[in-house]
């Protein structure tokens, strides 16, 4: 059975971060990708890796994405 995930991406103009933790706040999987020039392309690469490693453990139940590219990248992931 899949477990509640809750994802947290931070959008920045060098970097995106991003952090799945369970429901009791312990880190599942993270990632920093640089994002040069072109944060969709850096967050997506980092969301098919998470994928490729948890995808039939976890049910995302929940995403917040802040920094200065939150409004783009925000919209693209849901």
């Amino acid at each position: 059975m899949a477990k509640d995930a809750y994802l947290g991406i931070d959008v920045g103009s060098i970097s995106v971060n991003l952090f799945l933790l369970d429901g009791g706040g312990e880190a599942l999987f993270t990632a920093y990708r640089r994002v040069d020039g072109n944060p969709i392309v850096a967050v997506q690469r980092a969301l098919l890796e998470m994928d490729a490693q948890l995808a039939e453990k976890i049910t995302i139940a929940g995403v917040g994405v802040t920094g200065s590219g939150r409004s783009l990248v925000g919209a693209v992931v849901g």
